[in-house]
């Protein structure tokens, strides 16, 4: 009895101290996600509870957004963009980077990479300054 008193405080004491990755995809947050080889398909994102997720581009030099859908994974989301971006896309996290990274859903090829971005100004400056970026311009100011 002894033995599994100890090992439970054990145990409990371990998953106190246990370091937990940053790159854990949640729900209600905003997503900036970038692709420096391929511009086109970086956009900005927001997670809904109700598997949906309201998504943000720049395109000749507007904002632009659309409502998808989303299926979760436990080890990546799906999201349905082929109408809005010309591709599905998968948000997978890596927990040994602490990234969170995007790949087309049919090849697996590697787009580019996400941050966690605090709100929706956010995400559009960003989305700004990818397309300023990629269009060989000086960046702005968040």
């Amino acid at each position: 009895m002894q033995k599994y008193l100890l090992l439970f405080i054990f145990l409990s004491i371990s998953m106190l101290f246990t370091k937990f990755s940053n790159a854990e995809i949640k729900i209600k947050n905003y997503y900036t996600c970038d692709s420096i080889k391929y511009p086109k398909y970086s956009f900005g994102l927001y997670l809904k509870k109700n598997s949906s997720a309201k998504v943000y581009k720049i395109n000749k030099k507007k904002f632009i957004y659309h409502e998808i859908q989303y299926v979760d994974y436990k080890t990546f989301l799906n999201l349905k963009l082929k109408e809005f971006i010309g591709k599905n896309i998968n948000l997978i996290e890596d927990d040994a980077t602490q990234a969170i990274n995007f790949y087309g859903e049919s090849e697996g090829k590697y787009l580019g990479g996400c941050i966690k971005t605090k709100d929706e100004i956010s995400v559009k400056c960003k989305l700004i300054n990818f397309d300023l970026i990629s269009r060989k311009k000086k960046p702005i100011d968040c």
